[in-house]
C-alpha cells in the first residue's frame, strides 16, 4: 500500500480489479476518463491493465471502507529523469466534489 492520506489510501491495481475497471469503462458516467481508449478491451486486458508498461494504476479506497474501491488513479507518460508524469483520476460519482482529487495527487506525489 502507498502512503495514506487523511481520508484515502491507494494500493496497486491487481488482476481481480479488472471487473471494477470494466464496470467503470462501460458506465456512461465515466466516458471522459476512457476517451483515449481506441478499442474495447477484452476481459483479459481489463485484468492485465496494471501490466501496461507505460502506466501505473492504483485503486483508491476510503480509509474506513477498505473493502470497496471508490476510484482509481493512474500515472502515465512517466519521465524518471525529469521527475514528471501525467495523472489520470476517476472517482465514483458519490465521492466527487469533496476535495479528494488533491489528496490523491498528494499521495501520488509522495510516490
Amino acid at each position: 500500500m502507498l502512503k495514506t492520506g487523511p481520508h484515502l489510501n491507494l494500493r496497486p491495481f491487481e488482476p481481480e480489479d479488472g471487473a471494477k475497471l470494466k464496470e467503470w469503462f462501460y458506465s456512461e458516467d465515466y466516458k471522459a476518463f476512457f476517451r483515449d481508449v481506441a478499442y474495447i478491451p477484452t476481459n483479459a486486458q481489463f485484468s492485465a491493465f496494471s501490466a501496461w508498461p507505460s502506466a501505473l494504476l492504483f485503486m483508491v479506497r476510503h480509509n474506513n471502507r477498505e473493502e470497496k474501491a471508490v476510484g482509481m488513479a493512474m500515472l502515465y507518460e512517466i519521465n524518471s529523469s525529469a521527475s514528471t508524469a501525467k495523472i489520470g483520476f476517476l472517482l465514483e460519482r458519490g465521492w466527487q466534489g469533496q476535495g479528494f482529487f488533491m489528496e490523491v495527487a498528494w499521495i501520488l506525489g509522495e510516490y
